[in-house]
């Protein structure tokens, strides 16, 4: 499948929210999320973004399907650009089209075995990787979903389980992602979990992953929908 990535690049306006401006002319053309780069935001300490580099430019931009519809809501967009532009907002729009199967496999060549906390260790199903005495290994191919381990909000939800969960615990992950939270959960001694996510191939994938880690299946649940 072929997607089109829509990026507007705008300079920034001190007495204006531009880049929420930017987003609401998507929202408005119904494209579904949208990811803003600010290259003038500092990281907060012990934040680490992984493998992916500071942004050179402000910048809004989004994902829409390369089909029949994609024509219709790039003029929307446009429209809704122009009309921003009025206003005396300095902004470009950028696209770029490109395959679905590269999105999902080239980014691979970033993902490297990591410590998410000193005990666990989340390692890419296609890296090697030998254990250090005490560690314990996390085996993840998130696929199309969220969840490798290197996001700081998955690092923390880690730490809190480490700390707090305790032996037998039930456990719930509401947006599962990979299924890498259930993982860790299992190897730090939960007891029944259910995992739930809106995205099917999100389900489709955390199975796989939690089957891989040999979470046993009448451990899990995993649901589609809210």
């Amino acid at each position: 499948m072929q997607w089109i990535e829509i990026k507007v690049v705008y300079e920034p306006d001190d007495n204006l929210m531009v880049d929420e401006l930017i987003a609401a002319v998507f929202e408005d053309a119904d494209t579904g999320g949208v990811a803003v780069e600010r290259p003038d935001i500092e990281p907060d300490e012990g934040w680490d973004p992984g493998p992916v580099s500071r942004p050179d430019h402000f910048a809004v931009k989004g994902f829409i399907p390369s089909d029949e519809n994609a024509e219709t809501t790039l003029a929307l967009i446009e429209k809704g650009l122009e009309r921003l532009k009025n206003q005396g907002i300095v902004l470009s729009l950028h696209t770029r089209t490109f395959a679905e199967e590269d999105w999902s496999e080239t980014w691979k060549e970033h993902f490297w075995p990591e410590n998410i906390t000193a005990r666990l260790v989340v390692k890419p199903t296609w890296r090697d990787y030998d254990a250090k005495p005490g560690e314990s290994v996390i085996e993840i191919d998130p696929g199309m979903a969220f969840g490798t381990g290197t996001h700081p909000t998955t690092r923390m939800c880690v730490t809190l389980i480490e700390r707090y969960l305790k032996k037998d615990d039930s456990f719930l992950d509401i947006g599962t992602g990979s299924g890498i939270l259930l993982i860790a959960a299992h190897i730090l001694g939960a007891g029944p979990m259910t995992g739930t996510d809106l995205d099917m191939t999100a389900v489709e994938t955390a199975e796989k992953n939690l089957v891989l880690n040999r979470v046993p299946r009448e451990k899990f649940t995993l649901v589609h929908g809210h």
